[in-house]
């Protein structure tokens, strides 16, 4: 019998299958948590409606304010162009 070195790969193969087998579990945990699998982008929620960027918020959030009658008009306008993608403000 011979009892010399082996060619194969060695019991330490089923360590490093076992290593990329979690790490890749682990990464697809990760981006379905994120929402990123299945096509769907960060954007989106699990319901599969848009999230709301923060100046669509801010806007929603002023309307609702107006709506309620806690600013007036004219405050409502003002705050309202600032609020612009541009960033500007009324005296500029």
């Amino acid at each position: 019998m011979y009892y010399g070195p082996t060619w194969g790969p060695g019991p330490w193969i089923f360590f490093v299958v076992l290593l990329l087998l979690i790490v890749a579990i682990a990464l697809s945990a990760f981006l379905v948590r994120r929402g990123v699998a299945g096509g769907t982008s960060g954007a989106h929620r699990a319901d599969g409606t848009m999230r709301e960027t923060g100046l669509e918020s801010a806007r929603r959030i002023l309307d609702e304010r107006f709506a309620r009658g806690e600013i007036n008009e004219e405050e409502y306008r003002r705050r309202r162009h600032v609020i612009r993608d541009d960033g500007t403000s009324p005296g500029d």
